[in-house]
C-alpha cells in the first residue's frame, strides 16, 4: 500500500518512472489493465487499487494535477467513467470558472453527462476551494489526510474483524502458562499459515487437498486437529476426554467455547494436546512414522511440562496454570499419602557447570519449583546439593515434615543408615550435613527414592539441567551461591 500511495502521488522516483512507461505511458494507474505478462510487483500494486480507491479523495484546489478522465476525483467515477479518450489530457482546472472557483456546469454535462454532472455540482466535498490552494491527495482514514504504513495497518485490522478483536489477542499473547510456540500456533491456524493441505492447495494446483491420513475430507486446520480419526483417538485417550468430533465450527469457535468450558486455567493442556496431535500428523506424512497414542501422549506430556517449566521461569505459582492433580502429566500418580513432597535433582557436565532444582508439591497440589546454578566437582556432588537444599526446604516447613525423594538411590539408602555413608570422600561434608538436616529437624524429614520415570523427578531433572545451562557463566565456589543460608554449602 505504501508503494501503491508513492505510484497515485506520481513520486519523481526511477521505479515508478519504468512503471509507468512500461504499463500506462499514455493513462494512469487507476485506468491501466492487467497484462498476461507482467511482473509479480506490477500484480500486487493492482491487486490492491480497489482498496485504496475507497480510502483516497481530492481536495481540488486549483485543479492543475488532476487529470479528469484518468483518476477517480469524485465519488463513483469508476461507475460514471467516461469511455471516450479524446480529452486524455483534460485537467480538472479546465472545468472550474477561475473567477468564481465554480464548476462550469456546461462542461461537466458534455464531458459526463447530466446525472453525473449534477451529482458533481451538487457535491460539497469536492467543491472547489475558494482560495489559490494546489490540489492535494488525501488518504482519508488519516485525520490528518497523510498516507502512513500505521494507519494503513489500522485500517487492515478494522476491516479483519479477526486482528481487530483486541479482547481475543490480548488474552493469547498475555496468558502467563501458554508456551510462545502454541500462540504462534493458534495465529498460524487462524491466519491459514498453517501447511495443511487445503492451504496449500490453493497455492499449487497440482497438490490435492484431500487427508492423506483418513482421505474421507479434504485436510483443513480443523480436520487436522479434530476431525481426523487419529485426532479423534488422541483426544478421547486424553485427560480432557474430549469427543472432539462433537466440537463445532472453525478453530477460532472452537477456541472460544474450550476456553469458556475448562477455563483459562486448562488451556495449555489443551493446546498441548492439540499440539501433540500436529506433531504426530507431522511425523506421519513427512517421517513416514506409525501414529501411535502413546508416543502422542508423551509429547503432550512433555508440552505441558515446558508450561510449567515457563510459569516457574515468570515466577507464577502452578495454580495460575492449572498446575494440579490430574492435569500436570508430573502429579498424574496416584498419591495415596497425603503430605509434603519435595522432588530434587541435580545437573552436572565435565566443564564444572552444575544446577539444582526442587519441586515442592503437597498432596498433589505443586506449590513451587526453584531453580539455582551451582559449581560441583562431579554429578554426586550435584545429587547432594540438590538433597540438602530439598531437606532445608522440607525441615523449614512450620511442624509439618515431608519427604524428599531423589532418583539417586546410592545417596538415598546413605542417608537412611544409622550414620551416613559417604560415597564419595569429596562429598563428606555435605553428606553429614544432609544427615544432620535430616535427622535435627524439629519436624519428621526423611528421603525416598524415586525412579527417573516418576513425573516430578522427571521435570525436575529438566529443569536441573536448565538451570546448569543458566549457570554456564558462574565463577568462584559453591560457598558463594546464596541457597537460603544453607550451612551444608
Amino acid at each position: 500500500m505504501k508503494n501503491v500511495w508513492k505510484v497515485v502521488l506520481g513520486q519523481d522516483c526511477l521505479w515508478i518512472q519504468i512503471i509507468g512507461a512500461k504499463y500506462y505511458p499514455r493513462g494512469s494507474y487507476w485506468v491501466t489493465g492487467r497484462r498476461a505478462n507482467c511482473s509479480k510487483l506490477w500484480r500486487q500494486l493492482l491487486d490492491l487499487r480497489p482498496i485504496i480507491q475507497l480510502h483516497v479523495a481530492w481536495s481540488i484546489g486549483d485543479g492543475t494535477r488532476i487529470r479528469a478522465l484518468a483518476q477517480p476525483w469524485f465519488p463513483q467515477w469508476q461507475a460514471f467513467q467516461p469511455t471516450t479518450t479524446a480529452h486524455r489530457e483534460l485537467t480538472v482546472q479546465n472545468l472550474i470558472n477561475p473567477e468564481t472557483h465554480e464548476w462550469v456546469f456546461q462542461e461537466l454535462q458534455s464531458l459526463f453527462g447530466f446525472s453525473v454532472a449534477l451529482n458533481i455540482a451538487t457535491n460539497d466535498v469536492i467543491r472547489p476551494i475558494r482560495a489559490p490552494a494546489q490540489d492535494r491527495l488525501l488518504f482519508t482514514y488519516a485525520r490528518d489526510g497523510k498516507f502512513s504504513t500505521k494507519k494503513a495497518y489500522q485500517l487492515i485490522r478494522r476491516d479483519q474483524p479477526l486482528l481487530g478483536d483486541k479482547e481475543f489477542w490480548d488474552w493469547v499473547w498475555g496468558h502467563k502458562g501458554l508456551l510462545p510456540k502454541f500462540k504462534l500456533f493458534i495465529w498460524r491456524c487462524l491466519f491459514n499459515a498453517i501447511p495443511v493441505l487445503e492451504v496449500i492447495a490453493r497455492r499449487i494446483a497440482l497438490v490435492q487437498p484431500l487427508c492423506k491420513i483418513c482421505a474421507m475430507e479434504d485436510e483443513t486446520v480443523t480436520h487436522a486437529l479434530f476431525g481426523c480419526h487419529f485426532a479423534r483417538a488422541a483426544w478421547l485417550a486424553s485427560p480432557l476426554g474430549i469427543r472432539s468430533d462433537r466440537l463445532v465450527g472453525d478453530f477460532l469457535q472452537i477456541i472460544r467455547s474450550v476456553r469458556t468450558d475448562i477455563g483459562d486455567h486448562q488451556f495449555p493442556k489443551f493446546m498441548s494436546i492439540a499440539w501433540a496431535v500436529w506433531r504426530s500428523r507431522n511425523e506421519a506424512m513427512y517421517a513416514g512414522k506409525k501414529q501411535s497414542i502413546r508416543v502422542c501422549q508423551s509429547y503432550w506430556e512433555r508440552a505441558l511440562e515446558d508450561s510449567a517449566i515457563l510459569a516457574c521461569g515468570m515466577g507464577f505459582l502452578s495454580k495460575e496454570i492449572g498446575m494440579d492433580r490430574g492435569s500436570c502429566p508430573s502429579l498424574q500418580q496416584d498419591h495415596r499419602e497425603q503430605g509434603l513432597y519435595c522432588y530434587v535433582d541435580g545437573s552436572w557436565d565435565p566443564l564444572g557447570r552444575a544446577g539444582i532444582r526442587v519441586v515442592l508439591v503437597r498432596d498433589g497440589t505443586m506449590l513451587k519449583m526453584e531453580k539455582w546454578p551451582v559449581q560441583a566437582i562431579n554429578a554426586t556432588h550435584a545429587e547432594v546439593l540438590a538433597i540438602c537444599k530439598g531437606l532445608q526446604i522440607v525441615a523449614n516447613q512450620p511442624g509439618e515434615g515431608g519427604t524428599v525423594c531423589s532418583d539417586s538411590l546410592e545417596l538415598v539408602n546413605a542417608l537412611s543408615q544409622g550414620l551416613p555413608v559417604v560415597p564419595d570422600w569429596r562429598v563428606s561434608k555435605e553428606m553429614w550435613e544432609a544427615w544432620r538436616i535430616q535427622n535435627q529437624a524439629p519436624s519428621a524429614v526423611r528421603t525416598m527414592h524415586k525412579s527417573r520415570q516418576d513425573g516430578c523427578i522427571r521435570l525436575a531433572h529438566r529443569l536441573a539441567n536448565e538451570s546448569r545451562l543458566a549457570g554456564a557463566n558462574v565463577q568462584g565456589d559453591v560457598s558463594t551461591f546464596d541457597l537460603q543460608e544453607s550451612s551444608c554449602l
